[in-house]
């Protein structure tokens, strides 16, 4: 699906990457569904006529983006989801983002409430959006780091089936929900991003509860990257900004200038971060990476 998204506009294929990619993790949780990739391909083909309409015209996506919260890339997938609940046929959004608060104090945040026509049904839906980085040994869920090593992959996970997705059994969330007169039925998890493997996309297994058909990249050092560039003639690397992590980049649409990087060493990636590149012909995005400084994991810059 992630080759097949011909739309022009980048806001409009985030919007139907989010709703039609893979799955990132399948941890098999029997108190919460974690939507799968079937899942995801069924509401991607319901919705292409909008999409289609759209690519004509994505003047209301546009604006809806405008004036929706873009805090943060997870703020900007959050508000790609509520449009779609906004516009699609079988889900109604009931509430979002509604913070279950005792005392002052914040218990938590209901990330989308929605009801299912099809079913009656009134569910929780939690949202994640995640790159991590694998290291070591990458069965290991504690070994894949955000870029900035702010976030894990097991930390992650663990708060969401313990705290986030648990969220509507407490007596001061029931409590709360009963003020809009819902009452949640199930906790779906909704997590997608990409799972980075260390060496340039040498074979490496993946991490436990990791979904089988969950999308990869790559990731090298500086050095590494530097070293393995003159091999890949007729490729050329183009510094993502954070804004284009979600769905293929369009070659066509890039500026192959000062952004873009050839084969050789490469002044333009920074020394004291990790950045995102896309791999790139002049047609068709072959894969995406990071490049990250010499010494990660360790001694990043914060």
């Amino acid at each position: 699906m992630e080759a097949e998204l011909p739309f022009k506009n980048r806001q409009l294929r985030d919007l139907a990457w989010a709703i039609g990619s893979a799955a990132l993790l399948a941890p098999g949780d029997q108190e919460t569904r974690w939507l799968d990739k079937a899942w995801f391909q069924r509401r991607y083909a319901e919705y292409l006529p909008v999409l289609k309409a759209l690519d004509r015209n994505p003047a209301d996506l546009l604006h809806w983006l405008e004036t929706a919260s873009q805090r943060r890339l997870g703020s900007y997938f959050e508000s790609l989801w509520i449009y779609w609940l906004k516009t699609n046929q079988r889900f109604r959004l009931l509430q979002a983002n509604l913070p279950v608060r005792v005392a002052g104090r914040t218990l938590g945040e209901f990330d989308l409430l929605v009801e299912d026509r099809q079913s009656g049904r009134q569910l929780h839906w939690e949202l994640a959006l995640k790159f991590y980085l694998g290291t070591a040994d990458t069965q290991q869920m504690e070994n894949w780091w955000g870029p900035m090593k702010h976030d894990r992959l097991d930390l992650k996970l663990g708060h969401m089936q313990t705290h986030q997705c648990r969220l509507s059994r407490l007596p001061a969330a029931k409590q709360k929900l009963e003020e809009f007169d819902i009452v949640v039925d199930e906790t779906w998890s909704i997590v997608k991003g990409r799972l980075f493997y260390p060496g340039g996309g040498a074979a490496h297994p993946a991490p436990e509860n990791a979904a089988g058909s969950h999308l990869t990249g790559w990731w090298q050092t500086t050095a590494e990257f530097n070293d393995a560039c003159p091999a890949n003639a007729g490729v050329r690397y183009s510094l993502l900004d954070k804004c284009q992590w979600l769905s293929p980049v369009l070659p066509q649409q890039l500026k192959f200038s000062g952004g873009v990087l050839y084969a050789g060493r490469h002044r333009q990636i920074p020394a004291d971060r990790p950045v995102m590149l896309a791999a790139c012909t002049d047609s068709v995005e072959l894969s995406r990476g990071f490049v990250v400084p010499d010494a990660w994991p360790c001694g990043l810059v914060e």
